[in-house]
């Protein structure tokens, strides 16, 4: 991946600050971290109630913009899964702590730059009249296609959150 692909991208935008706000649930916390522990990515679950939440559809994915799609996977398959899969192997505890938290924020920084890459790519979306619910469940079953799962493998407790999620931002 070039570092022309990376210029322009805004770290700190509205869906970096909406995960952050939904991180702070330690129910959806603790279930989403379930569903990455069964081969689920946290940032597109997010991305799909986010998107739901703003009126954007996935679906009205066009092909000039899969250009934006393709490096969010490059991101994700190159850096971020490399990164967690490090982490994941050493105990959180004594000698190798200080590694396995420098790992956490390097993971973290990854995770950032993911969601730079869906905010741009959500950048090209139209938004659409339709209920945020229904929009949720098309949105999830569209970007879990993409990475070859699909949505009747989350879990239901899983999916509650994500309404509950939904359903918050709502109020």
């Amino acid at each position: 991946m070039d570092d022309m692909a990376l210029q322009d991208l805004q770290l700190d935008n509205p869906f970096w600050a909406f995960s952050g706000s939904a991180w702070s649930s330690q129910t959806l916390r603790e279930q989403l971290l379930h569903a990455q522990d069964s081969g689920h990515v946290v940032n597109l679950l997010l991305f799909a109630v986010w998107c739901s939440r703003e009126g954007l559809r996935p679906s009205n994915w066009q092909a000039q913009h899969w250009h934006d799609w393709r490096l969010w996977q490059q991101w994700h398959a190159q850096h971020t899964c490399p990164v967690r899969a490090q982490r994941m192997q050493l105990p959180r505890e004594g000698v190798t702590r200080p590694l396995y938290q420098s790992l956490l924020e390097a993971e973290l920084a990854s995770e950032q730059i993911e969601q730079a890459l869906l905010y741009r790519y959500a950048s090209h979306f139209e938004p659409i009249e339709a209920s945020a619910k229904s929009l949720l469940e098309e949105n999830i079953a569209t970007l879990l296609a993409q990475t070859a799962l699909n949505a009747s493998t989350l879990s239901k407790q899983v999916m509650a959150e994500l309404v509950a999620l939904l359903e918050g931002c709502q109020q």
